[in-house]
């Protein structure tokens, strides 16, 4: 799941002005990313959730960008 993170992580560094705006695009993203994972694709949406990176105000998604740059570069 880490490795996960990481990699989505990157994914919203790269294209950081064209980020999935809400809770369903944001799964179908993450779910691509993962190779149509579902169980990888829950797991890594839970831990953005759990470590801060993301979260939801009603149906549309709040990035933390400053959180997102250190997960983006942590070890795996």
């Amino acid at each position: 799941v880490a490795s996960g993170v990481r990699l989505y992580c990157e994914h919203l560094e790269r294209y950081s002005g064209n980020r999935p705006a809400s809770e369903t695009t944001l799964k179908n993203s993450i779910r691509t990313r993962m190779g149509q994972n579902l169980a990888m694709t829950e797991a890594v949406l839970e831990q953005l959730i759990k470590l801060k990176a993301l979260s939801f105000n009603g149906s549309k998604v709040v990035y933390q960008s400053t959180k997102i740059s250190q997960l983006a570069k942590m070890a795996v």
